[in-house]
Order: C-alpha cells, then structure tokens, then sequence
C-alpha cells in the first residue's frame, strides 16, 4: 500500500468527556471550511475571494444501545441539555503522534434519531454536530 493512505479500523471518538464510542461507531467524519468572501472590486473581469469564520463538525454514525447509562441516555441528556460539550477525535485511538493527530473542541448536540431502522433492519443513527469555537489540533 502506498504510503500516507490510512485505513480507519481504530477511530478515537470522544463526546462529552465519554470514551469508547468508537466501539458504537461505523463513521466518522470531521469536515473544516471557512466562509467564502467575494472582495471583487469595481474594474476587475475575474472575480477575488478571501477566507471568512472558519467551521467544523464532527459527523459520525454510531449503533444505537439502550442500556441504562449507555448512548441513548447520553445522546438524549446532551441535546435537551442544550450547550456545547467537549469532543476529541483520531484516526486511530493510539498514541497521538504527526501520523496520528488529536482533534479537540466543542460541538453544539443538536439533535440524534432515538429510533431509525426500517423492518428487520439494524437500529443505527447518523450526527451532524457543528463545532462551536476553536477546534484545536495535537500531533504529540
């Protein structure tokens, strides 16, 4: 395999202080971008652009789990707890290291799927959390 490529077998997922979801995880995500601005000015033909607020969030599909304390109980007391909590987020849940780097901040919990399956099907759910502030990244 050539160099750099990374298959994802050992995802680190961290919400609200709680470990170990990345064994309730089949996704993750974490998508960055910043605001496009237009600052053409009157003469010019081609169009100029210069970067605005920065975003994040952390997507992620998890297995939903009803046992008492589990990740529904914990889905549920974020999003009607309605604040930001703490997140961190790797590649693969080892030492943090250049190849290995941490993601840490807040993500707002807006909302989760409490039940989503069709008939027979597997009880699984997706997130879409936008981050709120800094998003911050360790590489030791």
């Amino acid at each position: 395999m050539p160099t750099g490529i990374l298959v994802l077998t050992n995802c680190l997922i961290e919400l609200g202080g709680t470990t170990g979801l990345a064994s309730k995880a089949s996704k993750l995500e974490m998508p960055i971008e910043s605001d496009e601005l237009d600052v053409t000015v009157f003469g010019g033909v081609w169009k100029r652009r210069t970067g605005g607020l920065l975003d994040g969030k952390v997507n992620a599909g998890f297995f939903n789990d009803y046992t008492g304390g589990d990740l529904d109980e914990k889905m549920w007391n974020w999003v009607i707890g309605r604040v930001p909590i703490p997140f961190a987020v790797q590649p693969d849940a080892g030492a943090v290291g250049p190849s290995n780097p941490r993601w840490t901040g807040f993500v707002f919990p807006k909302g989760y799927s409490a039940i989503a399956a069709d008939v027979g099907g597997v009880n699984k759910f997706d997130i879409s959390w936008a981050t709120s502030g800094a998003i911050a990244r360790a590489t030791s």
